[in-house]
């Protein structure tokens, strides 16, 4: 489950993730990972969207992807 505050630093999605930061840099360069949010200080991502993006790519066994 994802920690109780709103917003994650790509430092604690990655570690959520069990990725490297580096690898979030890459899909925010590629157009793909989770939503995120880009600010002045630098980039933020929305729980709910990291939530949203896993269930989006959650794969049932025995069902055609």
């Amino acid at each position: 489950m994802a920690p109780a505050k709103p917003l994650g630093t790509p430092e604690e999605v990655a570690s959520y993730l069990r990725k490297h930061v580096r690898t979030l840099a890459n899909w925010r360069c590629q157009g793909a990972g989770p939503n995120y949010i880009k600010t002045e200080g630098g980039v933020l991502y929305r729980w709910s969207d990291v939530e949203a993006w896993l269930k989006a790519n959650t794969i049932q066994p025995g069902k055609a992807a």
